[in-house]
């Protein structure tokens, strides 16, 4: 599985805030998504340096860590039509990723 993950309002609580507080349920998913070897791309408004020291201060495991795109071109435009590519709120991040067979890493 492909995860493309954003931090800030995702992986923390606030959005609006580099570094903000830690939603633990949503880094121990993504760390045990990496960690089961699904490709986990991390990426922040704020930077790829930025993500990638969010990534070793967590222990994610990322296999890429990136800026957010300015633009995207595809030349596929219709390759999810369907809606397949799941678009969801970080509220629902953690539960949908024990859903679709990542084990909990236990601590």
């Amino acid at each position: 599985m492909n995860i493309h993950c954003d931090i800030d309002g995702t992986l923390t609580k606030d959005g609006a805030v580099k570094w903000g507080e830690p939603r633990e349920d949503n880094i121990d998913a993504i760390r045990a998504a990496a960690a089961n070897g699904h490709t986990v791309v991390l990426w922040s408004a704020s930077g790829e340096r930025y993500a990638r020291d969010f990534d070793k201060r967590y222990g994610i495991g990322a296999s890429v860590c990136l800026a957010k795109p300015d633009v995207c071109f595809d030349d596929h435009h219709d390759i999810r039509p369907d809606g397949r590519m799941e678009i969801l709120s970080p509220d629902r991040m953690a539960s949908w990723v024990w859903s679709h067979g990542v084990p909990r890493e236990e601590k």
